[in-house]
């Protein structure tokens, strides 16, 4: 994906974002169409379901347009970092949202993304000072 979008810096970050938003509809669709009987999935979702789909879907669009403001206007080792922090985040949210064990390995996976993260800032030249 860094590379993917690396090569696409003549189009606007807004640009990137509704390719992959139309991306996720069209794949989605194709699933639902896939499954059949979409009418009577979209009927057996409950209101509250509703409303956390939705909430989940504003924090998606959300992360998605900060995964590509940073990929495209980070240094490439930054953005990379950008991108493995993505496992950090959902072994933490694996954690808490869905009571999955943390074992020693995944700790200690994550403090190695954290500590590389936190060491490629430090590896960047600053120009100018």
């Amino acid at each position: 994906m860094n590379v993917i979008v690396r090569r696409t810096q003549h189009l606007s970050v807004n640009f990137k974002v509704a390719g992959v938003w139309f991306g996720t509809v069209l794949f989605t669709a194709v699933l639902l169409l896939h499954q059949g009987n979409i009418i009577g999935q979209l009927q057996g979702i409950t209101p509250d379901a509703w409303w956390l789909l939705w909430l989940i879907g504003l924090v998606l669009c959300a992360i998605s347009f900060a995964v590509q403001y940073g990929l495209t206007y980070l240094p490439a080792n930054q953005a990379l970092t950008l991108l493995l922090s993505e496992l950090v985040f959902a072994a933490v949210s694996s954690y808490l949202l869905a009571n999955e064990e943390m074992g020693l390995r995944e700790v200690i996976g994550a403090a190695l993304i954290v500590s590389a993260s936190l060491l490629s800032g430090k590896c960047t030249p600053h120009h100018g000072k």
